[in-house]
């Protein structure tokens, strides 16, 4: 059976270790579409944690492609992390087009979450 808080209390443990090396890939060339694409191909072959230090990086470049935004939320509410993803998700409200569908997803997404945090705390 899954340990969901501990396995909430790794991938934290995961991130916050893997911090440095996240900074370092966002000071990588470019917009943040090669960071993303890798995330992606991690997330693909079950590599959460790893897909997770791509795509922070790159949300610490503001790549503006709602795709990262929504495949990083998707990882972190697998695990249970809905701070994390709500966090995400209001980093993406920032550098995504408003008025776009998919900044209406993101923000309704958001609202939930927020709901969510508040009706457990």
């Amino acid at each position: 059976m899954i340990d969901y808080a501990e396995e909430k209390h790794v991938i934290r443990h995961f991130l916050n270790d893997n911090y440095e090396r996240m900074v370092e890939l966002s000071k990588e060339e470019g917009d943040g579409f090669v960071q993303y694409r890798k995330g992606v191909e991690l997330k693909k072959t079950g590599d959460d944690k790893e897909a997770l230090v791509y795509l922070y990086s790159a949300i610490m470049k503001k790549y503006d492609n709602p795709g990262l935004y929504d495949e990083t939320a998707k990882i972190l509410h697998r695990h249970g992390l809905a701070e994390e993803e709500l966090n995400v998700l209001e980093k993406g409200l920032l550098v995504v087009r408003k008025g776009t569908f998919y900044y209406q997803k993101m923000e309704s997404n958001a609202d939930s979450i927020r709901e969510t945090i508040e009706n457990e705390g």
